[in-house]
């Protein structure tokens, strides 16, 4: 009888490792795939993992970074932008100086 027992609690635990271990390498596996997508540039990805655990934790935090990351991407275009016009109005105003300078002799 007691060797009925441990054989039943030998394959439970089995059982259980198995599962555990599919629904670890699931949840492992679409972490992977949203890091690398966001890694490679598609900030607006957002990783898709419910839960409260490491894996969600892990999944929360890579968004924000994403966020962050887009954001930070944003204010560098924007300001990449107004050095530009800055440099065409300096342009403007040095061909416009050098213009009256040459009118007025």
């Amino acid at each position: 009888m007691i060797i009925f027992f441990v054989l039943g609690g030998g394959i439970a635990i089995i059982a259980n490792s198995i599962v555990t271990s599919r629904v670890v390498a699931k949840r492992m596996a679409v972490l992977d795939k949203g890091i690398e997508i966001i890694g490679g540039g598609d900030l607006d990805y957002r990783i898709d993992i419910k839960g409260n655990d490491e894996f969600s934790e892990l999944a929360r935090a890579g968004n924000e970074m994403a966020v962050r990351l887009n954001e930070s991407h944003t204010s560098v275009e924007y300001l990449k932008k107004e050095i530009a016009e800055r440099e065409q109005a300096e342009e403007a105003l040095h061909f416009t100086r050098f213009a009256l300078d040459n009118a007025v002799e």
